[in-house]
């Protein structure tokens, strides 16, 4: 399947902002990343280039795979490759 463009809207950067110190962030990711023992997911996994701070979107083939993931060191990728449509381990 070949790339496909579209245009988008230009944005501009949001007028709110939220502040946190570095402590304050690390502290919450950390939180949400202790609470985590394992994930398993099916992804499908979709490539764009550009965005709207250029006007257009190069949108790339899509393809699938799955995540696993079991602490404290265990990560395993497994993506299907659009052309071949074979299985590849990434780990």
């Amino acid at each position: 399947m070949p790339d496909h463009t579209r245009s988008v809207p230009k944005t501009r950067p949001a007028d709110v902002v939220l502040n946190a110190t570095l402590d304050q962030l690390l502290k919450s990711v950390d939180m949400q990343y202790d609470a985590i023992q394992t994930i398993n997911s099916a992804v499908e996994i979709a490539a764009t280039t550009g965005g709207a701070r250029q006007g257009q979107v190069i949108e790339h083939p899509s393809f699938s795979g799955y995540i696993f993931l079991r602490k404290p060191e265990d990560l395993r990728v497994l993506l299907r490759v659009p052309i071949l449509g074979r299985r590849r381990s990434i780990w």
